[in-house]
């Protein structure tokens, strides 16, 4: 069902991401290590400022950044990188992922949104106090919502990535 690594970064993957695109996610987040290490837990660090070091990984993998995207109600919805080709929404957290339910917010946008196919989102490891597991705790999330095929959302695969 879901497939784990114990490496830099942490990885979670729920459905059938395409495992090439898979790779070059992890390989972008792992060459990224010894900055997004040391920004993780640092004090007025947003998640743009963690989007923006991915930036020129992600634009060679074909996305586009800050795009808006309509759901079939006609509401928009902002996504932190898009490639609409493949289908792969990404956004990328830094805080309030737990807490501040960031992480509902992102699979209600991926669930909204038909032109979504695959979602990956990008967060912590751990919290800046060290009290939170933000990767842990959002795995156990995508564990129910991939229980079962009643409780599944509107897309096909949720790849987790913990830096």
């Amino acid at each position: 069902m879901a497939q784990r690594s114990t490496e830099y970064p942490l990885v979670k993957c729920f459905g059938r991401f395409p495992d090439n695109l898979r790779q070059q996610f992890v390989e972008l987040v792992s060459a990224k290590e010894p900055v997004l290490s040391a920004i993780r837990n640092a004090k007025d660090v947003q998640s743009r400022d963690v989007a923006s070091i991915l930036k020129d990984g992600l634009a060679k993998l074909g996305f586009e950044f800050y795009v808006l995207a309509r759901a079939t109600e006609g509401k928009s919805y902002q996504f932190d990188a898009l490639n609409r080709t493949r289908g792969v929404a990404v956004e990328v957290e830094k805080g309030r992922v737990i807490l501040g339910n960031q992480i509902y917010l992102d699979l209600f946008k991926f669930h909204v949104i038909p032109e979504v196919k695959h979602a990956v989102v990008i967060l912590p490891s751990v919290s800046r106090e060290e009290t939170e597991q933000p990767f842990e705790d959002a795995c156990g999330i995508a564990e129910v919502v991939f229980s079962s095929r009643e409780r599944r959302l509107g897309f096909e695969s949720l790849l987790l990535i913990g830096y």
